[in-house]
């Protein structure tokens, strides 16, 4: 119903229909309302005859709309059938596109999403495209950047230095604008810095070998461009190197002879830690001002300097010369060492090789003489103590052995030999001592034990050596003494043992006497430690030898001296004798029946002392 007609109906009608069509919805009102209040509105226009009329008239149209229905049905059956067929297709198509569509409305978000991602990969794709479209216009300098590390690599490995540092300090440029924002740089980066750690490494194992100074000096200049030691670092990289390769020189060399072993010892060290020494002052120039050819007399003035000093140039300085004492300890420790394993009697050779060997290096400031003295003073000291107690181990042996039956009636016919006059230069043993085996054996030993270290000898050993023979006559006298206890003498066997004790005490002891004086000259003495001519005559009466207080236990069994006994006795001349007569010895075989065999054995005795 439109709003013409909407206009016209009354309330009452309204009202009507209400009451006509109460039990029906509000949906099926609204759809019936319009028609339903048209027919209300027509009825309201009839006389009472036609309303009476019109029930009559309803059921009449109603009975010819359902015969025109069933024609229309029996007419169209087959049209009615395919439509229901068709409604039905219909309505089953229409469920499953309302299936589709529910599946459809469940993927679109998805398919949006995707279709979102679509466009961002789009746009990342484009942005790769551009990308590679510039790499490709840039190949050749991306590949020169790629190239970098094999390039780098190929320089190390070949000791091409210098290309690689320049490869290396582009890296680092490149490094400080790019590494944050292109990851290929960083790459590269780190693969440069792995070959520079290759480097180094070469470098450093190049220190470990026999090089010379221009190659050391490259080697050196090149780890300071490497930036990665600071200079007290490079100075202790360069000494623990060098001393690697030093100390796999003196590990090399054989040890099956000590004298060998120690004197191709010196030998290297004398070339190579003089070539270190001066790499390494060559390299840190700094150190000359510590390091100057300072004389022997101001080397411990400038010891105590460098100890001491505090600053910078002193301090880093300290480490060159606290490895020079570290070397100058090995030598000395190496020395000692074999010269207790024994050299035999080239203990002077030693000496003389090793002095040359600490004077070689005061060129540099490093004479270490004075060091090695009181390693020789122990060797020569314990050597000497040793053929001393030989000494008397082989005097008392030969003295037990003595038959004094044999000896009584005899006289030595040597006599011509001994009484023949020395000169000024040489000290002749006296042949009486031949008579008595034990005491010529005792000499022997002794003169042996002088020629051997005759050259070894400083004058501060002069009291030490001077203890040794005296002890060692204090002993002599007090296994005679025991000796003279335990064996019985007849008349004559008395005399020959008073004999005996006077060749020991006049005889045997001012000879000894001779030799130390001899080995040390007084004259010497005193120019050496300045002694004053008064202190000079004391010192003389203590370095005497004298058989009163040597022989102290046998002094009631000693006879006074006779006039010929004074001839053994030093004079003033042989005292300042400055010429340092050589020493020598020649076993003495034992006396038997034939005197002129023992004669000719002798005469080596003879030979210059």
């Amino acid at each position: 119903m439109d709003q013409s007609e909407s206009s016209n109906v009354t309330s009452g009608e309204q009202v009507l229909y209400g009451l006509l069509f109460s039990e029906e919805s509000a949906s099926q009102k609204k759809q019936s309302m319009s028609e339903s209040l048209a027919y209300l509105q027509e009825l309201n226009s009839f006389h009472i005859d036609r309303l009476q009329s019109e029930p009559r008239s309803l059921y009449d149209q109603k009975q010819s709309i359902n015969e025109e229905i069933k024609s229309l049905a029996f007419s169209n059956y087959k049209t009615f059938i395919r439509t229901a067929q068709c409604s039905k297709d219909i309505y089953a198509d229409f469920s499953i596109i309302d299936q589709k569509l529910d599946e459809l409305m469940h993927k679109i978000p998805p398919f949006q999403q995707e279709s979102e991602n679509f466009t961002k990969n789009i746009h990342s794709i484009n942005a790769i495209r551009r990308s590679t479209n510039q790499t490709l216009q840039k190949h050749n300098q991306l590949l020169e950047l790629l190239e970098i590390s094999q390039v780098m690599e190929t320089c190390v490995r070949n000791e091409y230095y210098e290309e690689a540092l320049d490869l290396a300090n582009y890296v680092k440029r490149l490094d400080k604008k790019y590494s944050s924002s292109i990851p290929l740089v960083q790459q590269i980066t780190n693969d440069a810095n792995k070959f520079l750690n290759l480097m180094l490494n070469q470098l450093l194992q190049q220190l470990k070998t026999n090089i010379q100074f221009n190659q050391c000096l490259k080697i050196i200049s090149l780890i300071r461009r490497l930036d990665v030691y600071t200079e007290s670092e490079l100075r202790i990289k360069f000494l623990q190197l060098r001393d690697v390769w030093l100390n796999a020189l003196l590990q090399r060399i054989p040890n099956t002879d000590p004298y060998s072993h120690v004197t191709k010892t010196i030998e290297e060290l004398r070339i190579h830690l003089f070539d270190i020494i001066t790499q390494y002052k060559a390299l840190f120039s700094d150190d000359e001002t510590v390091y100057s050819s300072s004389s022997a007399v101001n080397q411990d003035k400038l010891l105590s300097t460098i100890l001491l000093s505090s600053s910078k140039d002193l301090n880093e300085s300290k480490l060159f010369y606290c490895w020079l004492q570290s070397k100058i300890r090995q030598f000395l420790c190496i020395l000692e060492t074999d010269v207790k394993l024994g050299i035999g009697t080239r203990l002077d050779s030693l000496l003389s090789q090793s002095m040359y060997f600490g004077l070689a290096f005061s060129r540099v400031g490093l004479d270490f003489r004075a060091l090695m003295m009181p390693v020789f003073e122990r060797i020569v000291l314990d050597k000497i103590a040793e053929q001393v107690n030989q000494a008397n181990a082989k005097f008392n042996e030969s003295l037990i052995k003595l038959n004094w039956i044999e000896l009584c009636g005899e006289k030595s016919r040597l006599q011509d030999f001994f009484d023949s006059k020395p000169t000024s230069s040489i000290i002749n043993p006296p042949l009486k001592l031949l008579d008595f085996h034990p005491l010529a054996i005792y000499l022997n030993t002794l003169l042996q034990c002088f020629n051997e270290t005759r050259l070894c000898l400083p004058l501060s050993m002069h009291s030490k050596v001077l203890s040794l023979i005296k002890a060692s006559f204090r002993d002599m006298s007090l296994y005679v003494f025991n000796y003279e206890k335990k064996v019985s003498f007849d008349k004559n066997e008395k005399e020959m043992f008073a004999q005996f004790l006077s060749y020991l005490a006049h005889v045997l002891i001012p000879f000894v006497q001779k030799c130390i004086f001899s080995l040390f000259p007084l004259n010497q003495i005193q120019k050496v430690y300045g002694i004053s001519q008064s202190e000079m005559d004391h010192f003389k009466q203590m370095a005497m030898l004298d058989p009163t207080d040597l022989l102290i236990e046998l002094s009631h069994l000693i006879p006074q001296a006779k006039a010929d006994t004074q001839e053994i006795s030093l004079d003033e001349k042989n005292e300042k004798h400055t010429a340092e007569p050589t020493l020598h010895e020649e076993n003495v075989e034992t006396v038997d029946d034939n005197r002129s065999q023992i004669v000719e054995e002798s005469k080596p005795i003879l030979e210059e002392f």
